[in-house]
């Protein structure tokens, strides 16, 4: 059915193809896409051994039981805001 579609919507256009077969037009579009088209691989991607590396240290005691925000924190050197500190100084109209 989706072959019959397709070469409908040569014509007739997508919307009016599925339209007369009683298709949705979503039922189309995979069909559309390229096969083994992939993103490329960003220049800042860690590298297996980095990934191991943060995943041995994400795992040991000291953030072993840390949100990610407060690792994240912690990392950076900054001491993470407590969820009351936080609303007091979003409420007080200045920083601490």
């Amino acid at each position: 059915m989706t072959a019959i579609a397709q070469e409908l919507s040569q014509a007739v256009g997508i919307a009016r193809a599925c339209q007369a077969l009683g298709l949705p037009r979503s039922r189309l579009y995979p069909h559309q896409q390229a096969v083994g088209s992939s993103r490329p691989t960003p220049a800042h991607t860690l590298s297996s051994e980095e990934r191991g590396q943060v995943r041995v240290m994400l795992y040991s005691e000291r953030f072993r039981d840390l949100p990610p925000r407060q690792v994240y924190a912690v990392l950076l050197g900054r001491r993470p805001l407590s969820v009351p500190l936080a609303h007091d100084v979003s409420h007080s109209g200045g920083a601490r």
